[in-house]
């Protein structure tokens, strides 16, 4: 079987460390394990996934329509969607074009209604981690603006 291998990393600072080369280590040495070729690593560098309009998640997608490859394994079902709506309609999308989905580290079978099961646990446990996060963030900055603290991001470069 050709392997499609796809990993996530939600922010800048999380490029340059090892999260990106672990979670593709630890998908090359599954197929590895299967007998399957990997025939593409789609990168996805500090890309939130709150949304699938993502570069390299998009590129995946429409090589899985144009059935470039036959499965897609993730590290994490967290690395493929935060998003609970985002998560079933991308899958079905790829059951469509017969293309199947491993999450090497919820190892199960989405195909029975066991594993579906679970695939909407894991998928709603990621959303309510989106969605809590993006409150314990919004009421940090209100508690940050009322105490007169500074809310902007922003690098400073320092010319030589």
């Amino acid at each position: 079987m050709r392997a499609a291998i796809y990993t996530r990393v939600s922010t800048e600072e999380q490029i340059d460390g090892f999260s990106l080369s672990a979670q593709a280590e630890h998908c090359q040495r599954y197929a590895d394990q299967k007998g399957w070729t990997v025939v593409h690593i789609y990168e996805e560098r500090g890309r939130c996934g709150k949304s699938a309009q993502r570069p390299e998640f998009q590129e995946m997608i429409q090589d899985a329509d144009a059935k470039q490859f036959d499965v897609v394994i993730v590290h994490k079902i967290d690395r493929f969607s935060r998003s609970l709506l985002d998560l079933m309609t991308y899958l079905k999308r790829l059951n469509d074009h017969s293309v199947l989905f491993v999450s090497i580290s919820e190892d199960m079978d989405y195909t029975t209604p066991n594993g579906r099961l679970m695939l909407n646990m894991i998928g709603s446990v990621a959303q309510w981690y989106l969605d809590n996060l993006s409150m314990e963030t919004k009421k940090g900055k209100q508690e940050q603006a009322r105490q007169g603290g500074w809310n902007a991001r922003f690098r400073l470069a320092i010319q030589t």
